[in-house]
């Protein structure tokens, strides 16, 4: 998920476990349940930055930051 920036200057995007998100068919689409208060101080990486998806200290910050066990635990 990203936001802020203006027309893509400056957007931050926010990744999410899977576990705090769900899709709504009534919406189309996914819900995020998170408070937006929460996402002020989540993990984030820019448009010219890219985490390293494969360590899993990395995930392991993402998960705790939200308070649910990893995907491959």
């Amino acid at each position: 998920m990203s936001f802020g920036g203006f027309l893509g200057i400056g957007a931050r995007y926010h990744p999410l476990p899977w576990h705090v998100i769900t899709y709504d068919t009534s919406q189309g689409g996914y819900v995020v349940g998170v408070d937006p208060s929460m996402l002020k101080g989540a993990p984030t990486y820019g448009t010219t930055e890219m985490p390293n998806w494969s360590d899993r200290r990395w995930g392991q910050m993402v998960h705790d930051y939200y308070g649910v066990r990893p995907y491959w635990e």
